[in-house]
């Protein structure tokens, strides 16, 4: 099989643009970075001869390197919350910042790493050795400041391929509008995906556990769950998988988030962290507990949870760049009224 030729998609930067304009927080911490660069070589001294004033260069230029890429790591950020969700508190994108300081400062020396040598190599080797260092440079300071801030390239594609190429259908079957494939074949995929994009694996395999819940819970019968599996083929949505509890020993069988009856409905209370999918669900499938009158203890049930409801907020809980494509971070409901049709005991 012949393979196509990526695409560049050059309306990506007059994108870039309209948000930039819309969003002017994305540009404060590299204005200030730009001050604070200006303020520094008025009150260091840099001149100088011999060794003093090799340091003091030298010391001066790694601050300002420093500086200006943890400057660009909270644009990125901002940039980041803005494209998927529409909105970027400057102060919660520092803090997010902060929280991955290590990571950003390092990439950033070994950024400068990289150009140290690719000087050393076009002293000795000549232009060229020098070029393709600084070229590889280059290409270190694309990938490895995105990984450092939000663990990838903003809108890389990845999910957006994976609803195009109907992923999300993968496991609901045909008499559902899916593309009905055996777990051996969803399972040989999966690793081909993984091979090529862990996180995106990760994403979407569990995305493909929730799918093949709502496949078991309608083969038993219990009402709507063939409804949400024909809305998933046909409009590629994604589900997360919210049954973790993020505590030491907490079993996955004993939720503590809870639903309790409503007017109409359900309320549903809680945390599940980590969520996979947090920023790019379309519903969000999670365990919670059920007070049963009739035996006087708690019981499991699954609810699935629009991804726009009121009452669902979402925040940073994957502290490392290692999977962070895969978007397993933290949602919170405070009292998030559901139908009670989208809640299935089991």
């Amino acid at each position: 099989m012949r393979r196509s030729s990526p695409q560049v998609d050059l309306l990506a930067y007059l994108r870039a643009f309209v948000l930039l304009a819309r969003n002017p927080q994305i540009a404060l911490a590299p204005l200030a970075a730009a001050l604070a660069e200006l303020l520094l070589e008025k009150l260091v001294p840099t001149e100088g001869s011999g060794m003093i004033g090799a340091l003091n260069g030298g010391l001066m230029g790694l601050i300002i390197q420093l500086v200006d890429f943890y400057a660009l790591a909270v644009a990125l950020i901002v940039a980041e919350a803005v494209w998927r969700r529409g909105r970027a508190p400057f102060d919660a994108a520092w803090e997010e910042a902060r929280s991955k300081a290590g990571a950003i400062l390092f990439a950033a020396i070994g950024f400068g790493f990289v150009l140290y040598v690719a000087g050393l190599v076009g002293g000795i080797a000549g232009g060229l050795g020098s070029i393709a260092l600084t070229l590889v440079a280059t290409f270190f300071f694309i990938y490895a400041l995105p990984a450092a801030a939000i663990g990838g390239i903003p809108g890389s594609g990845a999910l957006q391929k994976f609803r195009e190429l109907g992923g999300p259908a993968l496991l609901v079957p045909a008499e559902y509008e899916g593309k009905g494939a055996t777990l051996l074949d969803a399972v040989r995929i999966q690793r081909a995906v993984g091979s090529r994009s862990p996180s995106l694996a990760v994403a979407t395999t569990m995305h493909h556990f929730s799918v093949a819940s709502l496949v078991e819970l309608t083969a038993a019968g219990n009402g709507f769950e063939w409804a949400m599996l024909m809305a998933i083929a046909e409009n590629s949505w994604l589900l997360s998988s919210g049954f973790a509890e993020g505590k030491p020993g907490q079993h996955i069988l004993t939720p503590t988030m809870r639903a309790r009856p409503a007017d109409g409905g359900i309320t549903v209370s809680g945390v599940k962290k980590p969520c996979s999918l947090t920023w790019s669900m379309n519903l969000m499938s999670a365990s919670v507990a059920v007070a049963d009158p009739a035996i006087g203890t708690d019981r499991m049930a699954v609810v699935l949870i629009p991804a726009d409801s009121a009452g669902i907020e979402r925040a940073p809980f994957w502290q490392t760049t290692v999977l962070a494509g895969a978007e397993s971070d933290q949602v919170t409901l405070t009292a998030s009224h559901q139908p009670a049709l989208r809640m299935a005991r089991c």
